[in-house]
């Protein structure tokens, strides 16, 4: 599994992680095995547990079916539970308000309370956060080999603004600079995101308009710090990947939001963030500002050519929309991370590529 842009961080499941809450910095191991000393009101029969714990054992029983069916069990699953937020669904399991907050702080999802639960399950029944590939030298390198082989097809500047097709093809009528130019072709695979697809002029069925408005995208916003040392490593035994053995310098990913706090952080300038950012890591690694050389940030909601990090059904979408999402309208066909189940990662644009690929090669001859 390639992974880019995932709904939990990286440094899940790593004991010497560190945290910090309600003024006090511990690792992840020390929470887990210390639970009382962090400011959570539970009740005597969640007192003295873990946030993992507690999680466990509400999902026990659908990890059961996972196990035992594979595959098959997600229908069943996706019926019982797609209308539930996660929120729902940990007062259906008898979670506290104060257990829920534990969980959801634990494990970065507060922001995720309100959307979909079984997005939630899926990434932790499918193991989205095991066997995790990254690609040496940086993720660009994968569209930059697509782009080497391909070059001599590909457009740069070229903004679509409408699609038209018929019995004989598609065209994509583009703006390049102050020109209009138009493509024609027997098909198109349209990957861009549903946020982005809104304004392009286009006549679909009210089925997939309907899918194309109502799909939610979450807000998301990433700050990065260049430092001329990796103070995490020799102060703490941390390793934030990935690290250069050739240099003392790294680059670390000081915040990662979604939701409604990622449009805050969004809403600043990038000075600002920035600055803001660096107060809060101070909080885990004191002597961040003495190392600290270039920050850099993007907030995709402010994105053009994003309109959002990434789809993320709310609850219900999966059961409403998923079909129209993936429907082929007429000579048009769709791919993306949003036409597949593993939202936000470059696992489910390369599924859904390949699979709309497919579509087109295996029809019956004209």
């Amino acid at each position: 599994r390639l992974f880019n842009l995932p709904m939990r961080p990286f440094v899940m499941g790593n004991p010497n992680g560190l945290v910090y809450i309600g003024g006090k910095r511990m690792t992840a191991a020390e929470a887990n095995e210390h639970p009382e000393r962090l400011p959570f009101r539970l009740t005597a029969a969640e007192h003295g547990r873990s946030a993992d714990s507690l999680w466990s054992d509400a999902i026990g029983e659908l990890k059961q079916m996972v196990e035992n069916e594979g595959e098959a069990a997600w229908p069943e699953i996706v019926r019982r539970y797609d209308e539930y937020s996660l929120y729902e669904f940990l007062k259906s399991r008898g979670f506290s308000e104060g257990a829920i907050e534990f969980y959801a702080v634990m494990n970065f999802v507060e922001s995720d309370l309100h959307n979909s639960f079984v997005e939630v399950l899926r990434e932790e029944l499918s193991g989205a956060y095991v066997d995790m590939q990254t690609i040496e030298g940086g993720m660009d390198a994968l569209p930059n080999a697509f782009y080497r082989e391909l070059r001599d097809v590909v457009r740069f500047g070229a903004e679509v603004r409408a699609i038209e097709q018929d019995r004989e093809g598609v065209t994509l009528h583009c703006r390049v600079g102050p020109d209009t130019v138009s493509f024609t072709g027997d098909y198109a695979i349209c990957t861009v995101p549903f946020s982005v697809l809104r304004p392009i002029e286009h006549r679909f069925s009210p089925e997939k308009e309907r899918a194309i408005r109502q799909l939610n995208y979450h807000a998301s916003t990433k700050i990065l710090f260049q430092v001329r040392e990796r103070i995490w490593e020799s102060n703490d035994g941390i390793n934030y990947p990935p690290s250069d053995p050739t240099t003392s310098r790294g680059v670390v990913l000081a915040s990662y939001t979604w939701g409604q706090d990622a449009l805050q952080w969004g809403a600043m300038d990038e000075e600002t963030r920035i600055e803001e950012a660096l107060d809060d890591v101070s909080q885990i690694h004191p002597g961040i500002r003495d190392v600290f050389e270039v920050g850099a940030s993007h907030a995709w909601y402010g994105d053009r050519w994003a309109r959002g990090a990434f789809a993320l059904f709310a609850p219900e979408q999966q059961t409403q929309l998923q079909q129209a999402i993936l429907q082929p309208e007429g000579r048009v066909y769709f791919a993306g991370e949003h036409c597949s189940l593993y939202h936000a990662w470059i696992q489910g644009s390369l599924e859904s590529g390949i699979r709309a690929a497919r579509q087109i090669h295996e029809l019956p001859a004209a």
